[in-house]
C-alpha cells in the first residue's frame, strides 16, 4: 500500500553514507545517514524522505548548520539553509535511532542461530523506511554507497560492495563497506553475527580474478566450502 512521493520527482540521489551502530541481540539501530543530492528543479528548498513515524530524529544537518524539520505520517520533511537552484549538489545528515517497525519481523530481524544472536534486514520492495530515512524509490537508484557499521567485536557485518577496513578497539568492531554501482534502496543492507567467512575465486576466460567473499554461521562452515563454488560458476554466466 506505499505510494511513492511525488516530491521524488523534485532530486536525484547521488550518494549516500550510512554509519549505524547495532548489538545483533537487540532490536535496535542509532546512527546517520548522509545524503547527496541533485537538485532537478529551479529552486528545492526542501527534501523529502521516509522513515517510520516510530523511529526517533535526533537532528538534521547541513555541514555545521542544524536544519527545521518534520517528522509525521511516515514522512521526514526537511528544510533547507538555501534554495537549491537546478543541477546544484548538496548534502543533508539525518541523525536517528529506535526500534524498527514490531509489526513485520522480516524487515529488521533479531533472531538465533545454534543460541547465537543474529540480526539481518530484509527490505524489498518498501522496508527500508522501517529501519533507515531514506528515498524509497523504484525508479532513483542511489549511485554509491558507504555502509559503515559498529557492533560488539565478537560478531562481523556483512553489507553491500568491498570490505575496505575491518577495526576492533575496545571492544567494538567497526567495519566499512564500499559500493560503487547504481543500487536501488530496497537492496541496501546488514547482517550481523560470529560469521565464519573465506573467500572463493571467480577465473575469467580472459585470465582475471575476482574474489567471492562468503560469510557464513561457523556451524555450516564445512558445508558451505563444498557448496559455495557454485556461485562463481553462477556469476561467471551473468
Amino acid at each position: 500500500d506505499f505510494t511513492e512521493s511525488s516530491n521524488y520527482s523534485e532530486y536525484d540521489l547521488v550518494y549516500q553514507r550510512m554509519e549505524w551502530s547495532v548489538d545483533p541481540a537487540i532490536k535496535y539501530i542509532a546512527g546517520s545517514v548522509t545524503s547527496y543530492f541533485k537538485s532537478l528543479v529551479e529552486e528545492l528548498n526542501e527534501i523529502e524522505f521516509d522513515l517510520n513515524s516510530e523511529m526517533i530524529v535526533d537532528s538534521v544537518k547541513q555541514k555545521d548548520a542544524r536544519l527545521d524539520y518534520t517528522h509525521s505520517n511516515n514522512k521526514l520533511l526537511i528544510s533547507l539553509e538555501n534554495a537549491l537552484t537546478k543541477d546544484k549538489v548538496d548534502s543533508v545528515q539525518v541523525y536517528y535511532k529506535g526500534e524498527p517497525d514490531k509489526k513485520n519481523e522480516e524487515i529488521f530481524s533479531v533472531t538465533y542461530h545454534s543460541g547465537v544472536p543474529v540480526l539481518w534486514t530484509l527490505s524489498e520492495p518498501y522496508g527500508a523506511m522501517e529501519w533507515w530515512p531514506c528515498k524509497q524509490s523504484l525508479i532513483d537508484k542511489i549511485d554509491s554507497i558507504d555502509v559503515i557499521v559498529t557492533c560488539p567485536d565478537a560478531y562481523k557485518t556483512a553489507s553491500n560492495g568491498i570490505l575496505v577496513s575491518d577495526v576492533v578497539e575496545s571492544g567494538l568492531r567497526k567495519m566499512h563497506w564500499k559500493h560503487r554501482y547504481p543500487i536501488v534502496t530496497y537492496l541496501v543492507a546488514i547482517a550481523v553475527t560470529n560469521y565464519a567467512d573465506y573467500s572463493d575465486t571467480l577465473r575469467f576466460d580472459d585470465g582475471r580474478t575476482m574474489p567471492i567473499l562468503n560469510y557464513v554461521y561457523p556451524e555450516y562452515l564445512a558445508k558451505a566450502k563444498i557448496e559455495s563454488p557454485n556461485t562463481a560458476k553462477v556469476m561467471k554466466i551473468f
